[in-house]
């Protein structure tokens, strides 16, 4: 009868990882350390393309209730994961409130955010012992804004102290001058600045990063009027930037000083999303993009790079400067695409639809976590075999009970071929599956496991493409017939 059983439950696990979408099953624990995490599953609907190294935006007010209960006061033991419930990504807390529940996340979607199949990550809370990580960490603050030169959440005080505009990529902090309203609440869950219209402005200088002939700008703007003339939203003066001009969102021509003008109106005192892309030079290289929609395409020339960089001003003269609330200021030195910019949108204007939070989840109780595996590239390969590789690196506190590999030809194995099984695995160490009957000339993918009472442990998901079939043919030369060239 005990036979029975455990030949009955070995045959239950199998088809779990057959029937079930591979990356559906229970996903390993990050770290002992960590009492607690919540999955988020970005919807791909939302997402308008695929996107690499995205950054994600979390407004921490919309998470379950248990995360407020359990995370630090100030946020400082969040971390983010992948989909495997271990591989950390990085991350920024801008704030996080503990008296409101309030709180703003951003973390890199690390590799790819796609459009045809949802996307999971685990934000993990719970560990009193927990420090914010530097912000040259692997994980800090900088590594999220690879994408960027320089990103202003404004979410400080108003001030005119040197460098008091942080730039979360660590490189360029702003200056404010004149800058004494008082701040606001923002698009994003934090604050936003304050202009007053005349003589409020945050210089960002004049570094030669900021130099560019092609790049992107975007920002949130609230206002009822910015006024009259061209006033500054992000402009470099005589270079490039948006404005809005009569209160229509525009960019400058300097090379043929002209206003081009997208015949929109942001001004109706609610938040508006504003971005520019540009390539000097280029005819209809240049575009303005409002809520995450292409505008205006037209043409512009840099006329030169002498002066800073600035936020709610052009230049420090009269009908310059903006009157509102600026939030959210990122900077490019890439053209970002029509894509990125509508999923920035997307995001931003309304987080709890593009992610759906899951229930609050506890570290398994057994003081046992599923084990730390990696994937390895695939070996001696043919047209129909191949050798699949991977190791435990951490057993979690328990040996593996079943390890292996799951494996298809969809890139996401949301569905397998099949699955490996080598059975117990005493300790940490490499593994391999010897797999046949497979298709010459075709990609497969492979994902590597390991189980105990703790969970399942996945390495990343890799790659191998088959040989392709050797073929034998036939040639005539002047009546001689010769066989065994062999054509791939």
């Amino acid at each position: 009868m005990k036979n029975i059983l455990k030949k009955s439950l070995f045959i239950l696990f199998l088809l779990t990882l057959y029937i079930v979408p591979f990356h559906s099953v229970y996903a390993a624990w990050y770290n002992a350390s960590w009492t607690y995490r919540v999955k988020i599953t970005v919807d791909n609907t939302k997402v308008d393309a695929d996107l690499t190294d995205f950054p994600v935006y979390v407004n921490l007010a919309n998470l379950v209730a248990g995360f407020h209960t359990n995370v630090k006061a100030n946020g400082a033991d969040i971390r983010v994961t992948k989909s495997d419930g271990t591989t950390e990504v990085p991350r920024e807390v801008v704030f996080y409130d503990s008296a409101t529940d309030t709180g703003e996340l951003h973390f890199k979607a690390d590799g790819t955010l796609s459009n045809t199949v949802d996307t999971d990550f685990y934000i993990y809370y719970g560990n009193a012992g927990a420090s914010e990580p530097a912000v040259t960490d692997t994980y800090g603050r900088n590594n999220v804004w690879s994408s960027y030169l320089s990103v202003y959440h404004l979410n400080e005080a108003a001030n005119t102290t040197s460098g008091g505009y942080k730039d979360a990529t660590g490189s360029r902090d702003g200056t404010g001058v004149s800058t004494t309203l008082t701040e606001v609440n923002g698009a994003l869950a934090g604050k936003a600045a304050n202009f007053d219209g005349s003589a409020d402005r945050i210089g960002l200088g004049n570094s030669a990063a900021f130099q560019l002939t092609s790049g992107t700008f975007s920002a949130w703007i609230n206002t009822a009027s910015a006024g009259a003339g061209h006033r500054g939203v992000v402009v470099k003066g005589e270079a490039s930037g948006m404005f809005l001009e009569g209160d229509t969102l525009s960019f400058y021509d300097w090379g043929s000083a002209a206003t081009r003008d997208s015949n929109q109106d942001p001004t109706n005192s609610t938040w508006r999303h504003n971005a520019f892309t540009f390539q000097s030079g280029v005819g209809s290289g240049s575009k303005l993009y409002l809520d995450g929609s292409n505008v205006l395409t037209n043409t512009m020339t840099v006329s030169n790079q002498t002066v800073e960089v600035q936020i709610a001003c052009n230049t420090s003269t009269p009908n310059q400067h903006f009157a509102g609330y600026i939030d959210e200021v990122r900077i490019a030195s890439s053209i970002l695409t029509a894509t990125w910019l509508s999923t920035e949108y997307n995001n931003q204007s309304s987080s709890s639809t593009f992610y759906v939070d899951g229930a609050e989840e506890s570290k398994p109780t057994s003081g046992t976590v599923a084990p730390t595996v990696t994937t390895s590239t695939a070996s001696s390969i043919t047209q129909t075999t191949a050798t699949l590789n991977g190791s435990i690196s951490a057993t979690g506190g328990e040996d593996a009970t079943q390890h292996g590999f799951a494996y298809g030809t969809d890139s996401l194995l949301s569905s397998v071929i099949a699955t490996t099984t080598e059975g117990v695995k005493v300790g940490t160490g490499s593994f391999t599956s010897a797999i046949a009957s497979l298709t010459a000339g075709t990609t497969y993918y492979l994902r590597s496991y390991a189980t105990n009472s703790g969970g399942t442990g996945y390495g990343s998901i890799e790659s191998f493409i088959t040989l392709l079939q050797e073929t034998t043919r036939f040639i005539r030369l002047q009546g001689v017939r010769l066989r065994g060239v062999r054509l791939r």
